[in-house]
């Protein structure tokens, strides 16, 4: 929405009346607000009285309360006035009440540093895109971001705007994409010092191509979470024993199979949340071995169109002697079989 004039008229207002009052006390400023207010009545020309009305707005707005406040307090205020949900349109809205608010905001890195999704552009629309993501993430600086790659993989192409978020990988606190993404991206991904990455999700899905590879540096890498719709898995290099904390949702035939085999490459773990069937469809196995694992979550459930395998179960083949807390939840096996 454009300016009114007289919106242009009070920020100029603002701007002349900071530098008339800059030595001038507050009383000093409400005797000037009270001169001009006996002056609008008494002026004939209509051009006058939208000056002078201008320069009582401005001057209100120099003794306002909030003007007094720390920078600090005003930042930790647009902080909670930020939410996760709508962070990118609560930033720009509390950026753009005026040029004081504008400062504060752009110079306080936590406002712009929330759960950035990158969607891939479109041709035309690209540069523009790239100058708003090069900004944003400028803002955040020198803070960590969490990222999430949106939007159907095969879409997400090489462009301008992809190279800014790129740029930042050494600044990224989390990661969230989808593992059938081009061949590009994954060949970028293992070029970038992931330095900052604590927090790694990927789904791999039916058509993921087993031959590709995923490598990460990522020495700070403490939790990941796999979301798997293959039987074959892509290539995952990654510092398995220093994780402590795993997700795995497995949605496919040889679910536990693959649940043992990826928990057998995290000794180290210390929470395990696992959605994975009830028994193995394979061979038995030894048990697998987590002694530090404290905290265990098992959601059971058999894939569609597969029967109940038969063997040892899940928790028969695993060991965890120093384990605090269990959650069981076989309710899709049950509403399963109830149908």
């Amino acid at each position: 929405m454009a300016d009114t004039p007289f919106t242009v008229r009070v920020r100029a207002a603002v701007i002349e009346q900071t530098e008339r009052t800059r030595s001038r006390s507050k009383a000093d400023i409400e005797r000037l607000i009270e001169e001009s207010e006996s002056q609008i009545a008494s002026l004939e020309s209509l051009e006058l009285r939208e000056r002078e009305h201008a320069y009582v707005v401005a001057l209100r707005y120099l003794i306002s309360p909030i003007r007094t406040l720390p920078v600090e307090l005003l930042s930790e205020i647009f902080g909670l006035a930020i939410h996760d949900d709508t962070h990118i349109q609560d930033a720009f809205r509390v950026s753009q009440v005026c040029s004081d608010w504008r400062r504060v905001a752009h110079g306080t890195p936590e406002l712009w540093n929330r759960n950035f999704r990158v969607y891939p552009p479109s041709i035309d629309s690209d540069e523009f895109c790239a100058d708003g993501l090069k900004d944003w993430l400028a803002r955040s600086a020198p803070l960590p971001v969490p990222i999430t790659w949106c939007g159907r993989a095969r879409k997400i192409i090489s462009c301008r705007s992809s190279e800014e978020v790129l740029r930042v990988a050494s600044r990224w606190r989390s990661l969230d994409f989808e593992c059938t993404s081009p061949r590009w991206l994954v060949s970028r991904l293992a070029e970038c010092q992931l330095e900052n990455l604590e927090a790694l999700a990927l789904t791999i899905p039916s058509t993921t191509d087993p031959s590709i590879v995923l490598a990460f540096t990522v020495p700070r890498l403490r939790k990941l979470s796999l979301l798997i719709h293959s039987d074959v898995l892509p290539i995952l290099v990654m510092p398995w024993a220093q994780l402590v904390d795993l997700t795995l949702d497995c949605r496919v035939h040889r679910q536990l199979d693959i649940t043992f085999d990826l928990l057998a490459q995290c000794p180290n773990l210390v929470r395990a949340s696992v959605s994975t069937g009830l028994v193995l469809h394979g061979a038995a196995r030894d048990a697998l071995a987590l002694s530090h694992l404290r905290s265990l979550s098992v959601d059971y459930f058999e894939p569609a169109g597969h029967a109940a395998g038969h063997g040892a179960s899940f928790l028969d083949n695993l060991s965890a002697p120093v384990l605090e807390e269990l959650c069981l939840d076989f309710w899709k096996l049950i509403r399963r079989s109830a149908r």
